[in-house]
């Protein structure tokens, strides 16, 4: 369980009181005791606390559209200021919400972003494009209105309503972790459980799930019957990689171990690498993980993992795997609060 740089340590800090016996006369006496030495876990505490944002700052229309795919879905419909906008690998403003309804500026703020495009920056320099003030084109050719935001839309699919719009969900308290066994669906799955579930009645279960040729988000519905435990930030964890995943962690520094104790320190939807033989531009969760030391981060994606056990440690860092199956614990909060 120690990592290459405590062995190190250890062997440094041995040969020094092996010299320091010997000078003494004491050479023979203690070398039982020295190499029966092991290396500090540092133990570190989960924190369990339920607080944080609820929801995002920005509120969002909420509108139904139509995929490329013919399907019903919502988006997410806000004001965003010029200098945010950029071009898409079609050259058209990306996410620009109805186009048709003011062509004449949407041409207009296409054509200026079109203006900045470099090697470097195929999708325009906004900062640049809009340095000059924009005004809304009249048909006769007069100015109107100065105009400082447009509408641009997203696809959501983790939100909640606020004040007549939706905002994306706020802060994650813990991640419950499912496993599949067999089948093309085996591997491990997390579910997000935000501070806005915290005070329903029902526990999400819509994991994340990778889809390899595309960078969009998805969700599998989970069955409980496959739940093994939860996480909050501070849990001791176990992982194994896949012999076949990445070789650099998540800061291209070739990886530390790949098999590990380490803290579970959250989660990331989108995280870049190489898993399974398949290469992939961006990658669909992925759990952010350090070092008992603090001597390493990084970003593991889920389907990188072979292996994964939840363990507890106690202040002397000793630790122990935990008793599985645990239960999927509910919150409840707005009902017990009700109750007192």
């Amino acid at each position: 369980m120690s990592s290459a740089s405590d062995k190190k340590s250890i062997n440094a800090k041995r040969g020094k009181l092996e010299k320091l016996h010997k000078k003494l006369g004491l050479k023979g006496k203690y070398e039982n005791e020295i190499n029966n030495w092991k290396p500090i876990f540092v133990s570190q505490m989960p924190d369990r606390k339920i607080s944080g944002q609820a929801h995002a700052e920005t509120i969002r229309s909420a509108r139904i559209d139509i995929d490329e795919n013919g399907k019903e879905r919502i988006i997410a419909v806000a004001k965003t200021p010029l200098t945010s906008l950029k071009l898409d690998k079609n050259g058209e403003i990306d996410g620009y919400y109805m186009p048709s309804s003011d062509r004449l500026l949407y041409e207009e703020l296409k054509n200026r972003l079109i203006k900045t495009k470099t090697s470097g920056k195929t999708y325009g320099n906004a900062e640049q494009a809009f340095k000059e003030p924009v005004y809304k084109p009249k048909k006769d050719g007069s100015q109107g209105p100065r105009v400082y935001k447009v509408k641009t839309w997203k696809p959501t699919t983790s939100n909640v309503k606020v004040a007549g719009g939706i905002a994306k969900k706020g802060d994650i308290v813990r991640v419950d972790i499912f496993h599949i066994t067999g089948g093309k669906d085996q591997g491990y799955y997390f579910v997000p459980i935000y501070v806005a579930d915290t005070i329903k009645n029902t526990l999400p279960k819509h994991a994340v799930v990778t889809n390899f040729k595309s960078s969009k988000v998805e969700w599998k519905e989970m069955d409980d019957s496959n739940f093994i435990f939860s996480l909050y930030k501070g849990d001791l964890i176990h992982i194994e990689l896949c012999a076949d995943c990445r070789d650099k962690d998540s800061n291209n520094k070739i990886r530390k171990a790949k098999d590990m104790y380490v803290y579970y320190d959250g989660v990331d939807f989108y995280q870049s690498g190489k898993c399974t033989n398949q290469s992939i531009g961006e990658l669909n969760g992925a759990i952010n993980v350090s070092w008992h030391d603090g001597s390493c981060e990084d970003s593991i994606h889920i389907k990188e993992i072979n292996v994964l056990e939840k363990y507890e440690v106690d202040v002397l860092g000793n630790y122990h795997k935990v008793r599985l199956p645990e239960r999927r614990q509910a919150f409840n909060l707005k009902y017990s609060q009700k109750e007192q």
